[in-house]
């Protein structure tokens, strides 16, 4: 598949939602490839939506997801069973989210809600749709999400895990019981994998 452009951009807020949610790798991936193929589309990512506006349906093969990093087998779409319904679990993110009844394809139409938080990019992070292959283990829709928000910075500092010092979500934060080893066994092959 050929796209317009192969970088596309998340919030801050958008960044933090996925790293807080704690999704599993695929889930995190499958929420990146829908965000990069949300700003192929004409409708892209409004800054605003106007009242006349509505979020359309959209819809992209399975056969593509592939190509952007969704390692798959089988010629199914089972291995994106699991990433839908977390995703659907999730209220304020998609109106509508699912895979067709053939398999071959998934619609989704993201939230006006999701549209407004991706409109707020005073702060963002630039990834490129190669780097959805990145996203792996534990730590793997943290660190997608993290790392490109702080690429450029001198001292990049981030938290993989908590939430940012400044985010509206710290309050109502319970940090998770850790093992520092299991944490660095989990962590440590993720960020080689960026490292290189």
């Amino acid at each position: 598949m050929r796209y317009t452009h192969t970088k596309f951009r998340i919030s801050d807020n958008v960044a933090e939602i996925i790293k807080l949610s704690k999704f599993s790798a695929q889930t995190a991936k499958l929420l990146f490839a829908l965000i990069f193929l949300q700003d192929q589309t004409n409708e892209s990512w409004p800054t605003i939506l106007y009242e006349a506006d509505k979020p359309q349906d959209h819809f992209v093969f399975v056969s593509e997801l592939r190509e952007l990093g969704f390692a798959s087998k089988t010629g199914s779409s089972r291995f994106l069973r699991k990433p839908v319904a977390e995703l659907v679990a999730i209220p304020g993110i998609f109106d509508y989210l699912e895979i067709a009844s053939n398999g071959r394809y998934l619609t989704w139409r993201f939230s006006e809600n999701f549209f407004d938080v991706m409109a707020d990019m005073d702060v963002y992070g630039l990834i490129d749709a190669s780097e959805l292959a990145l996203c792996h283990g534990v730590f793997g829709g943290a660190s997608l999400a993290q790392i490109p928000l702080h690429r450029k910075k001198r001292i990049p500092e981030f938290r993989l895990i908590g939430p940012s010092e400044n985010n509206v979500w710290r309050d109502n934060y319970i940090p998770p019981k850790l093992v520092p080893s299991q944490v660095e066994r989990q962590l440590r092959p993720q960020l080689q994998k960026w490292a290189d």
